[in-house]
């Protein structure tokens, strides 16, 4: 087996995300884009409340949570044993932890646009 480097690591990304690695791969570089003009720009009263992220975060962790299984093709009855609702609600937090990191720059944009 070949060592393990930056070659190896961008084709077991390709191999696992298919057609989702170039969207995710721009939505990273937005992201960055984002939060650093973001922080430059940023004055302690033009970022977002962490509590407002944090409900934010919250709700959409929510939403996943309810919606994953008919996204996944599955249904509520099939979630039986304790590692599907530990996979199901490690899922839900993940993107609710990935909607908060979205929001936050251009929550903190807009919230600098405001004032």
């Amino acid at each position: 087996m070949k060592e393990i480097d930056l070659v190896v690591l961008w084709w077991v990304a390709l191999e696992f995300l298919g057609p989702w690695l170039w969207p995710a791969v721009v939505l990273a570089a937005l992201w960055l884009v984002l939060m650093v003009i973001a922080l430059r720009r940023g004055a302690a009263a033009a970022r977002p409340s962490p509590r407002a992220l944090l409900l934010f975060g919250g709700a959409a962790a929510l939403l996943a949570a309810v919606f994953l299984p008919a996204l996944t093709d599955s249904a509520w009855a099939r979630i039986n044993g304790s590692a599907d609702w530990i996979a199901l609600a490690l899922a839900a937090l993940g993107v609710g932890i990935a909607v908060t990191a979205l929001a936050y720059p251009v929550w903190g944009l807009a919230a600098s646009r405001q004032r």
